[in-house]
């Protein structure tokens, strides 16, 4: 039986953390990108190595998309958690993913593990038990290991990607090209993973004849890339002439560092992994300070002790260097592996004292590499650093793309010192020279006529310290003087974009990723209403000039964002000629979904209110809701029968 084939698809497998689950869904999208689908995938997990819940998103589309939806067509899960939630804890935490599952909507469980899903679900949802073992039992078969399933039980992801791409009559050669292609030189592990999945395809197109459903025809994308948006900003370094990267590991940032090292030898750059972050931050100030393009990445925690290299980098006005800040909820450790944009306010106001920093805040994957890359160039430009606002969502979360173009992005180094610019009149070099320009022209270490002093104290034009009034003053505003002129020549649409109709009278304000759900709601037939979409890109110095022209007195200005406080709301009340009318916030750790966002959206139309808080689909009361929510799952608990954890499946041999 055929059914009515979709144009929009969503696809989650659920599993322990260590057991396949971000192979499998990768290797899930690049099949779907080969097929010429417009793909976005995310993951969200535990901050735990091995064993917590985690699942991974992937939405198939005939048109762009650039957010992920809360509801599920097709639920593969590995475990009873990923099925139900985790009430063997005293303190349950989640339900599952069960209840997400649309109506008409399948769920693929392994009938090893889980005994009893039906207890869990609606009747209008379509359960296929599997059995795994078996699955995995008649493959190894042709391997000369009968009998062995239970013990390669690490191929249970295998099964599941197979069984899922069975279920919706994808290519069969193309699945298993691609899982092979997975394991490199490993080919006897990539012919046994390939037979697992075809045998778990085979199996559910017997079985459940009556659940096939292709998938709608694709629109045939061709050379696409499929990248999250840490290799995208990693991607941009390498295109920028980044010369040396520092870092101390931390989630969500690590991603890109590694993805850097991976390919360092094959570029001009010399990678430190530091013994903290002080020493990253004061190792990239030093590298911009010698002429080489420098950088770190680290997230809040981290951010937060890379203050004062930041502003030495600042008051010795080094080129540099580009900090990625990619942010996560806090405060302290927080919820390491979870979505926030929470570190605005920090990265404006980083330091101690007032000094020049550009803060640059982009939207989706696509801006992760341009303004990476232009940071760079402003950060030679104006002799600043520059910190990129990135956060846990956009760093983790892939889509595919035409490959970027960087034949017309140029490297830009700025104003550099010439010897011929001494003259027997003035044989030394000021290398901070007052004058009608509040950037002076730098040299490099070793240049010759161009040694300077340098010091993170105030200092003269030619770098000795000084505490006299009248040169701090005049040093204070050619500092300052830069943010100025940047405003006046980086381009406008590079500092704020409008999406959507700009006459509209209702205006939405937003800053980062949570600009792509809200830009993919207004291509989508299900807008709710016409509005224009405000992105503010450039945090710092702040557009005030451009942002009010966009707006009038007559406009509903709303402002959504993933913070508890509205960090970006207060900074256009700073700088905005108009009142606020609603804040539409999610704090719960969780990016925000298509289908919250439109819920947030009617909610500031229909009933503007000061804040309107999101969490797990729907509008809560701030102030009784997370209390209500943790008794609830307690004592639901104590209800159920006695529910025991999944053992992650280790390889064979692994000694437990």
């Amino acid at each position: 039986m055929t059914k009515k084939a979709h144009q929009e698809f969503t696809w989650v497998l659920g599993g322990p953390q260590g057991s396949g689950v971000n192979s499998s869904a990768e290797v899930y999208g690049r099949i779907m990108t080969r097929l010429g689908y417009y793909l976005f995938s995310n993951i969200e997990h535990h901050s735990n190595i091995k064993g917590k819940h985690s699942h991974f998103v992937a939405r198939i589309s005939n048109n762009r998309v650039r957010s992920h939806r809360d509801a599920i067509d097709m639920l593969v899960v590995l475990d009873e958690e990923s099925l139900q939630g985790d009430f063997y804890q005293y303190y349950p935490t989640h339900r599952g993913l069960i209840h997400r599952v649309k109506p008409g909507g399948r769920v693929l469980f392994d009938t090893d593990s889980i005994k009893d899903a039906a207890t869990h679900a609606s009747k209008d949802v379509h359960l296929l038990g599997i059995p795994f073992t078996d699955i995995i039992d008649t493959a190894l078969t042709h391997f000369g290991k009968a009998g062995e399933g239970r013990k390669f039980s690490i191929m249970k992801n295998t099964v599941a990607l197979g069984a899922s791409l069975g279920l919706l009559n994808a290519d069969k050669e193309l699945m298993k090209k691609t899982i092979a292609e997975g394991f490199k030189a490993k080919k006897k592990a990539a012919e046994t993973n390939a037979a697992v999945a075809e045998c778990a395809y085979n199996y559910v197109q017997d079985a459940f004849k009556d659940h096939i459903t292709p998938l709608f025809t694709s629109p045939n994308l061709k050379d696409q890339i499929m990248i999250n948006g840490s290799q995208s900003a990693g991607m941009a370094k390498i295109s920028a002439g980044c010369g040396l990267l520092a870092y101390y590991p931390i989630s969500p940032a690590t991603a890109e560092c590694e993805y850097l090292e991976q390919h360092q030898e094959q570029y001009p750059m010399q990678i430190v992994q530091c013994e903290d972050e002080v020493a990253s931050i004061n190792i990239i100030a030093s590298g911009a300070h010698a002429g080489v393009r420098s950088t770190t990445s680290t997230s809040g925690p981290g951010f937060a002790l890379m203050a004062e290299g930041i502003g030495y980098a600042a008051i010795t006005e080094a080129p540099g260097p580009v900090v990625s800040l990619y942010q996560r909820s806090g405060p302290s450790t927080g919820v390491p592996t979870r979505q926030e944009q929470g570190d605005l306010r920090m990265a404006i106001h980083n330091g101690q004292g007032d000094y020049p920093v550009i803060v640059l805040a982009p939207g989706d994957t696509k801006e992760y590499f341009y303004d990476t890359f232009e940071a760079f160039n402003l950060c030679d430009r104006y002799q600043v650093p520059a910190i990129m606002m990135f956060d846990k969502h956009g760093a983790r979360s892939m889509m595919n793309l035409t490959p970027f173009d960087d034949s017309k992005l140029e490297i830009d180094r700025g104003s550099r010192f010439d010897k011929s610019q001494l003259t027997a009149e003035n044989p030394i070099y000021n290398r901070y020279q007052f004058g009608d320009n509040p950037v002076s022209p730098r040299s490099i270490p070793g240049e010759e006529g161009g040694i300077f002093w340098t010091s993170s104290d105030e200092h003269h034009q030619d770098g000795h310290i000084s505490e006299g009034v009248g040169n701090r003053m005049a040093m204070m505003h050619k500092r300052m003087a830069k943010m100025d002129l940047l405003l006046k020549e980086f381009p406008r649409d590079e500092q704020i974009k409008v999406y959507g109709n700009p006459e509209s009278k209702f205006a939405v304000v937003t800053w980062g990723t949570t600009k792509s759900v809200l830009q993919d709601i207004l291509e989508s037939e299900e807008k709710p209403f016409d509005f224009k979409l405000i992105q503010i890109k450039l945090m710092n110095p702040f557009p005030k000039d451009l942002l009010n022209e966009m707006l009038s007195s007559e406009d509903t200005i709303v402002c959504c964002e993933q913070n508890w406080d509205g960090q970006l709301a207060g900074l256009l009340q700073q700088n905005m000629n108009y009142p606020i009318h609603s804040k539409i916030l999610k704090f719960d750790g969780r990016p925000l979904a298509f289908e919250e966002a439109i819920i947030g959206l009617k909610a500031a139309y229909e009933n503007p209110q000061e804040r309107i808080v999101i969490s797990d689909g729907e509008i809560r009361n701030e102030e009784t809701w997370g209390y209500e929510e943790v008794a609830n799952l307690v004592e639901t608990r104590k209800n159920r029968n006695k529910q025991l954890k999944t053992p992650v499946p280790l390889p064979p041999g692994y000694n437990r």
